[in-house]
């Protein structure tokens, strides 16, 4: 009996077995490229907003450096330091608001807020904005942060100042620093306290920069200060765990910005690929091919910038995109392109200022060293060669032989032109420069040192106490033409390394005394005066100098290094 009815449910079988094999398979690998492109998209939201709240930052840090360097301008400012001296003068100037006439010269000036001089009894001398005549900055309950400053800046957090007439209902973020004293002509004067400066900035500055920055609308940016309070916020503020944190350090300070996402932003970016999955699930034998087409267009660009997001180098042209279709994986693409070139551009500034900045340090700094040490006098070489020279007329033994090696070493010694060495090596050449000098001077002198055994091996600057020795050696002498004794002295006291050099000779009236320290400052004595100079370009204020003398009692130099 002929039987066709099992070939036509067979092909039906195999046609739905075909169609719901590859319904399934389609199903699938669309549920993995739909899971594929909603982790690129979180990636890449949180990638981006990261980068974006990194920028974000560098602007308030720049506004925060902005507002350091004309309170540092103000600080320096001749016309500034003249009337901290002299508040008369405040009268006699032209220009009503002084302080805005001084920042008018400088480039790119943006008004930070309120800037108000305080005396150094903390009496308001003028102020920018506007600011109560009556009040005192040291009646103000953050004073007692900027009084235990040196004179760096001080930054208080969110407040309200009713003094600031520009501020006075407004809240704001204050920044202090202590005037102190330049004098070139006088140099002890240098460093007295003149008075103080307060910049009242309203917080809506730094608000500003963030309402600035476009950041999503569902989410938020917080801005805060070092005792971790917030300072600024925008945004709706997400609560949750379905958020993405961004913290990005504002610099050097201890300030930090905070920005929420929520994830859910990330899904909303490809809510309408779930939609497109479920019509091609539905008509799938129709556009299963297409399907696959756009999963494909979809998945490759997302995925290639993935790759090139991770990579180290930042450089834009060595990144390589797939070309899409799809306008939101372009934007996406150029959005990337456009942040790491602008990247690439401020790292290169940064790096580029800060190497500007450090080799006019160094380059500064070397050519007055170099200057100093091509003012050494050779008097001291010449009658060093000129005893050598008679005494090997005179003598034919091993004190030749001993001379000129001390010499060598001497000189090699000399020659060195940077870093520094040891007490110990310093020392050395104390040594051989008195062995080389008690052979021409015979009896004229007597040395002693007097050194602490646990400080030869801290460093100094070489050949600070070699011309200290010799001073003594060449210029005191005694009325009874007895020896002159000469003692060298090293010692530490709370955490300073102080040496000594003092001698017995007939040592100088106090108008004496007087002229040789002008001379010192004003260079014409150049030995002591290089030594002495050389101390204050290696050490700064930290360190001291002094030359006590009386007539017929000696004379004592001393000097003070930090430790």
């Amino acid at each position: 009996m002929k039987n066709s009815k099992p070939i036509r449910p067979l092909q039906k079988k195999l046609i739905f077995f075909t169609l719901l094999s590859l319904f399934i398979s389609f199903s699938i690998s669309t549920l993995i490229a739909y899971g594929f492109i909603i982790s690129g998209n979180l990636r890449s939201y949180s990638t981006n907003g990261q980068k974006q709240a990194n920028l974000i930052s560098k602007q308030i840090e720049d506004a925060v450096q902005a507002a350091e360097q004309i309170a540092l301008g103000l600080v320096y400012n001749r016309t500034i330091q003249n009337l901290f001296r002299d508040e008369s003068l405040l009268n006699s100037l032209q220009e009503h608001n002084i302080i805005r006439y001084v920042l008018s010269d400088y480039r790119n000036f943006t008004d930070p807020g309120n800037i108000t001089l305080f005396s150094v009894e903390g009496k308001p001398i003028t102020s920018s904005d506007g600011y109560d005549m009556q009040a005192s900055i040291k009646s103000l309950p953050f004073f007692s942060s900027l009084q235990a400053s040196y004179g760096e800046p001080v930054w208080v957090g969110v407040h309200k100042d009713a003094n600031d007439y520009a501020n006075r209902n407004e809240s704001v973020i204050s920044l202090m620093q202590k005037v102190r004293r330049l004098d070139i002509a006088d140099n002890s004067k240098t460093g007295t306290l003149l008075g103080y400066i307060l910049i009242n900035i309203n917080i809506k500055y730094f608000r500003d920069i963030l309402v600035n920055a476009q950041w999503s609308d569902e989410g938020s940016l917080s801005l805060y200060m070092d005792d971790s309070t917030l300072a600024c916020e925008i945004g709706s503020n997400p609560k949750g765990r379905n958020l993405l944190h961004m913290s990005a350090p504002i610099g050097r300070y201890s300030w930090t910005l905070i920005g929420k996402l929520p994830i859910s932003r990330a899904f909303k970016d490809a809510a309408w690929l779930f939609w497109v999955i479920l019509v091609e699930i539905l008509v799938a034998l129709i556009f299963i091919a297409y399907a696959a087409r756009l999963s494909k267009k979809i998945a490759s660009p997302l995925k290639e910038l993935e790759k090139q997001m991770a990579r180290e180098n930042l450089n834009p042209s060595s990144h390589t995109f797939i070309e899409s279709n799809i306008e939101e994986i372009n934007s996406i693409q150029d959005s990337y392109h456009k942040t790491t070139d602008r990247l690439v551009q401020l790292t290169q500034k940064l790096k580029e200022t800060e190497l500007m900045e450090k080799d006019l340090e160094v380059a500064t700094i070397q050519a007055q060293l170099s200057a100093l040490q091509h003012q050494i006098n050779p008097h001291f070489l010449y009658n060093t060669l000129d005893s050598i020279h008679w005494l090997a007329e005179a003598e034919n033994n091993e004190n030749i032989t001993a001379m000129v090696e001390k010499l060598s070493d001497f000189l090699r010694f000399t020659a060195r032109t940077s870093g520094r060495i040891s007490i110990e090596q310093e020392i050395e050449n104390i040594d051989n420069y008195v062995y080389i000098q008690k052979i021409r001077y015979g009896e004229r002198f007597n040395y002693r040192k007097e050194i602490e055994g646990g400080l030869y091996g801290i460093s100094i600057l070489p050949m600070i106490i070699q011309p200290l020795i010799e001073n003594a050696i060449i210029h005191a002498e005694r009325e009874d033409m007895m020896p002159v004794n000469i003692v060298l002295s090293i010692s530490e006291k709370e955490d300073v390394l102080c040496i000594v050099v003092k001698d017995d000779g007939i040592g100088m009236r106090e108008d004496a005394l007087e002229t040789l320290l002008e001379n010192i400052r004003t260079e014409k004595v150049l030995g002591l005066s290089n030594v002495f100079k050389r101390i204050r370009l290696a050490y700064g204020e930290t360190s001291s100098y002094s030359i006590s003398s009386k007539e017929n009692k000696g004379t004592t130099i001393t000097i003070v290094l930090p430790l």
